[in-house]
């Protein structure tokens, strides 16, 4: 069954993992189970993962169905789909600027959200395969890769 656990632990067991700098920590990690959440849609690949605390949302890419899971943190339960963004991979919370991006992969795009209402604002194009995103605080916008190997830093619209 897929569940929403696997994905929050293991994007959990990442950050801590990437962010230690140093051996394992996968023996000392603080996870526990705290519930399962059924995901809507086929067992396809499921991608990148952003929180968003301020909001408690946590918006997952679900590539396999072109879509972006929305889970409200409080219940925890499946708030809504956002659909249409072809072959989504990252995904990107941004409660500063109130918006959510979507790298879609399949139409080269970045696709912009509202935060608060989810309502689609803009779809920008990149260069080929727009993949995983960041946040860059010093040009205010949303920065990717492209591609599996492709460059890092790279502005993913300059429209968004």
């Amino acid at each position: 069954m897929r569940s929403l656990l696997a994905l929050v632990a293991t994007f959990g067991a990442l950050t801590v993992a990437c962010s230690s700098g140093g051996g394992s920590t996968a023996a000392t990690l603080p996870l526990r189970t705290v519930t399962d959440i059924g995901l809507p849609g086929d067992t396809s690949r499921f991608d990148y993962a952003s929180l968003d605390t301020s909001r408690h949302r946590l918006y997952v890419s679900h590539l396999g169905a072109s879509q972006v899971v929305v889970v409200d943190t409080n219940g925890p339960t499946v708030e809504r789909t956002l659909d249409h963004v072809a072959r989504v991979h990252g995904v990107l919370a941004v409660p500063a600027l109130n918006r959510v991006y979507a790298a879609a992969t399949g139409s080269d795009q970045a696709v912009t959200y509202d935060a608060t209402t989810l309502t689609e604002l803009n779809r920008a194009p990149t260069d080929r395969s727009p993949d995983g995103l960041a946040y860059d605080p010093v040009r205010g916008k949303p920065v990717g890769r492209l591609g599996p190997y492709g460059p890092v830093g790279v502005d993913m619209g300059s429209t968004l």
